[in-house]
């Protein structure tokens, strides 16, 4: 399973990152591209800017979920999928490891081009009691998971970050 989390690892962070001939020698993996488009029936509303090596995607999904994604890194790739939720009481970490497994299962079932979230949630439910929040997991060689969660009255942002070191 190990085996195949790295290839999906691989595979989404090639999806988010398409080589670009100015950056290619700089970075080889590229510059980032967006992940979801408008033209996705599933998607409402969709912005996308980058700098650099550095992009923000915002999503709202047809079913009203919120969704914005970081993307850093050249040669080590960081994503930070943000969830924007309902505010949400006090919780403990196992609520919240919960929820992420649940968005990113949510996220898979949009449409099968994004089954690969399908593997993130499986990797962090194999290992769920031992996630910490804020505490960096590493899930595969090289690969991490790390999952927060900022409270307000207004909302919960629920954070998942991807991340290759």
């Amino acid at each position: 399973m190990s085996k195949m989390l790295l290839i999906c690892c691989s595979c989404l962070f090639l999806l988010a990152c398409q080589p670009n001939k100015k950056t290619s020698d700089q970075c080889p993996l590229g510059e980032p591209t967006p992940i979801y488009s408008l033209d996705l029936p599933f998607v409402k509303s969709h912005s996308f800017n980058k700098t650099g090596q550095n992009s923000k995607e915002e999503i709202i999904f047809q079913d009203s979920l919120y969704l914005t994604i970081r993307q850093s890194g050249c040669e080590q790739i960081r994503q930070d999928y943000i969830f924007s939720l309902e505010p949400s009481p006090a919780a403990n970490d196992q609520f919240w490891i919960q929820r992420s497994i649940e968005l990113f299962g949510r996220l898979a079932s949009y449409s099968e081009n994004f089954y690969s979230f399908n593997q993130w949630a499986d990797k962090i439910n194999e290992s769920k009691s031992e996630f910490r929040l804020t505490e960096p997991f590493e899930v595969a060689p090289q690969t991490f998971v790390k999952i927060d969660r900022i409270p307000s009255p207004e909302e919960t942002k629920l954070i998942v970050s991807l991340l290759q070191t």
